[in-house]
């Protein structure tokens, strides 16, 4: 895929256009969530067809979007970027990424051989490049007990377990609020850069406390 800035930019201006009326509403349910995500890819499908792009020269993004009203918390996504949680006792992947291997292993493919194949992460899913009958995208809510810090943030930072190996030194101090979230977010995109390198790096951290 190409253009995945205009994309990730066609993504957001969407997202929040139709989110605005909820503000003051409360969270929507799944239905409208889906609904929501739904007509952003159709934007971003109907402006791949403007510009007549095919095939890999077709533009499109992954989408993670965290929406909390009090203590409630709505999850949606589509693609490889990922949603982690983090409290003062655990690590918790709260998505599960639209890839290949994923969809084989929920198939009864054996994990190993699944995470083994040369096509194991390509995307399953993406906004943009296909028309919204494709697109099933994952939502999720949660009621929080307990003081909570959220990570949003692209496969070039997720690869190769890097939150999990790296999140108690490079996380978890950001539960505190009195720490800053964009000095968490810009030293994690920086330890991304310098332990992955491969990849757009691209990081938010949400606190509920």
């Amino acid at each position: 895929m190409r253009g995945g800035e205009v994309a990730s930019a066609l993504a957001v201006e969407s997202l929040v256009a139709q989110l605005q009326p909820f503000w003051e509403q409360g969270l929507p349910g799944a239905q409208k969530l889906t609904e929501i995500v739904l007509e952003t890819n159709r934007a971003i499908y109907h402006q791949n067809e403007v510009e007549q792009r095919r095939d890999y020269g077709r533009m499109g993004t992954t989408l993670v979007l965290l929406a909390m009203v009090d203590a409630q918390v709505a999850i949606v996504h589509v693609g490889d970027s990922r949603i982690y949680r983090v409290t003062a006792n655990q690590l918790e992947q709260l998505t599960r990424d639209h890839e290949v291997a994923e969809q084989l292993i929920d198939r009864g493919v054996d994990p190993m051989t699944a995470r083994l194949r040369p096509d194991a992460h390509q995307l399953t899913q993406a906004l943009g490049p296909f028309e919204s009958d494709r697109i099933v995208p994952t939502v999720a809510f949660l009621a929080l007990t307990e003081p909570s810090l959220f990570v949003l943030c692209s496969d070039g930072v997720c690869d190769y377990d890097l939150i999990e190996q790296n999140w108690k030194h490079a996380l978890l101090p950001y539960l505190s609020p009195h720490t800053s979230l964009r000095t968490g977010a810009k030293e994690l995109v920086l330890l991304a850069n310098q332990l992955n390198g491969h990849d757009n790096a691209t990081a938010v951290l949400v606190r509920w406390a």
